[in-house]
Order: C-alpha cells, then structure tokens, then sequence
C-alpha cells in the first residue's frame, strides 16, 4: 500500500485499507495494523503493508519495516517469521521445469525467504516458518524438495569453515539435528519407508532413512538417488582424483551393474531387470554402451559412435536412435 494513497481521514478509508482480518492505520507516513476490534495489532512502525498474492491469495500478510526488512504475519497480523528477510521469493529460473519463477511467486504453496546471503523456507498454505532465514548456503531448490508435501526438507549450515547437515519436516521439527555428524543429506521421496536417503559423513556417502539411521555403509565417493529400489553409486581414483568408476546397487548395498562406468547417464527397469546406460572409459573413440544386470554388453557397432544412431534407453525400452 503506498503512502501517496493514504488519507487523513481513517474512518473513510477503512474498507479500502481492510486486509484479511485486519485494517491498516497510518501515522507519521508509517503504517500499522488494527483488529476487529480496534486493538493495535501491529504498531505504525512499517513503509509498506500488504497481502501477499500468487496465483491465488495466501492469509498472509506482508510487512516492510523502516530498516526496508520484510516480515509475515497471519491473517490477524501476528508475526510469524522469526527473522526479518531483506527479500522473499526473489525470481529465480528453474531448469528442470523450464519457466522462469516471477518475483512474488511460490512453489507448491512454499516461498524461499533471503537474509544477508542466508536463507530460509516458508509455507504459505498453512502460514508457518518451516526454515528461519539463518542458514548458509540454505535449503535447496524448492522444486528439488516438492514443496510442502515433501516429508522430509534437508538444511545446510556453514560455520567456522564446518558444514553441517540436518533434516526437517513440513512443519520445522526436527527429524535427523546438526548433531548427527552429517554434511550432506540429499533429496527425501515422497514416501520415504520405501526409499533411501543419499547422505554424507566423514567425507563419504552412504544411505539413511528419514530417522537418520544408517541403511548402506558411507563408504561411497559418489551416490546418486534411490529410484524403483537402485542407485548409481561410485568411486573416484585415489590416483588422479578424477576418474570415476560407476555400478548400480540395489537397497540392500548388493551390487546389480558392475563399477565400470565412468560415466552413468541413466539406468531403467525393463522387463524386471537393471540396465545401465553410459560410458565405459573416458579414453578417445570409446562408444556408449549400454549394461545389464547379467553382464551382457550392448554397445554400438564398430566405428558408429555418432549420439543420433546409438543404442539408448528410452522409457522402458531399448531402442536405436536414428537422425
């Protein structure tokens, strides 16, 4: 609401200041709010006052104060964030999706609220703080964590050069605290009883539940999600530090494609057994191949390592790909 639309006459302008449950006053060019009932719900602290609106109205209300620090409050006004933000769901492009998400936008109902580089996690359905504006580098990408209906939101923390990982529910609890000795957790399925969680400790990676116990030993360089019961996971040459060498595990840490990989681009569940889609050496003039559980190769024909005529995994099925 800007100050130029005030009048000086309060009474006259109630219903077009009127914002959920509450009224904005004005005193001095600042801006607070009142009840129902004529109470000081807010005091005349604020530069901007307003109702945060995506593709539809959320009950909940936005405060600017004079420091230019954003603040939510519920439908009665009550502040509900526990530090101010200096931005709320800025613009940000989102890859996987690819659409650009405007200034003011949410995701599933969440915002990702921002602090001197810090940054936090809010949900506007049921107008609650998940995440506090505190935590560098932050909580990921909302489209990585499904909004408010993941169950489980990992929270990174840097301090004093040490990284620390914890894990959240929808509603800020904790499920897994800094104190657990993890450095990384990664994304949490919808229904993590039947999945794994990818996690870091001790500087390798191994797979937790939602609680935080130990499912598969961290004894990986490299882990990649858990999808239809497997995973990609990996070592890197003690040598080089950069050569891969890459295998599909099963939940139960058995080993399904042999770590010959150095690079997996996909793997697919086809007719009840494990295929594994990549390349076996870096070396020059080495073709995809494509790997099943029984060890059998499907690789390109000799001399034809052109991408448009490869053999490729396409949903559920094998296929050659053709210009």
């Amino acid at each position: 609401m800007k100050r130029e639309q005030q009048s000086n006459n309060a009474n006259e302008d109630s219903k077009k200041k009127r914002i959920l449950c509450c009224t904005v006053i004005e005193k001095n060019g600042l801006f607070g709010l009142i009840d129902s009932k004529g109470e000081v719900v807010q005091p005349c602290r604020y530069l901007n006052i307003y109702q945060f609106s995506d593709d539809q109205d959320y009950d909940v209300i936005v405060l600017e104060d004079n420091t230019y620090e954003y603040w939510l409050a519920d439908k009665n006004g009550r502040i509900v964030t526990t530090h101010g933000c200096s931005s709320i769901a800025r613009s940000q492009y989102v890859s996987s999706s690819n659409y650009w998400r405007a200034a003011g936008k949410s995701w599933n109902g969440c915002i990702e609220l921002y602090n001197e580089g810090k940054s936090g996690l809010f949900d506007l359905v049921n107008v609650r703080e998940i995440v506090p504006a505190i935590y560098s580098p932050g909580v990921p990408d909302i489209e990585d964590i499904d909004g408010i209906y993941s169950p489980g939101i990992p929270v990174i923390h840097e301090e004093n050069g040490r990284r620390m990982a914890k894990l959240v529910d929808p509603s800020g609890k904790e499920l897994i605290p800094f104190e657990s000795g993890f450095s990384w957790i990664g994304r949490v399925p919808i229904d993590p009883q039947d999945y794994l969680i990818a996690a870091r400790k001790d500087g390798k990676y191994g797979y937790i539940n939602i609680h935080g116990t130990e499912k598969i030993p961290f004894r990986y360089d490299i882990a990649g999600d858990f999808k239809d019961g497997y995973a990609v996971v990996g070592f890197i040459s003690s040598q080089d530090g950069v050569t891969h060498s890459l295998g599909v595990i099963d939940h139960h840490n058995r080993m399904v494609i042999p770590f010959k990989f150095a690079y997996i681009d996909k793997f697919a569940v086809i007719e009840g057994r494990v295929f594994a889609q990549g390349r076996i050496g870096w070396e020059m003039g080495k073709p995809y191949s494509i790997v099943c559980e029984d060890g059998n190769n499907y690789e390109l024909e000799e001399g034809d390592l052109s991408w448009p005529n490869m053999l490729c995994i396409l949903g559920n099925k094998i296929v050659k790909k053709h210009q």
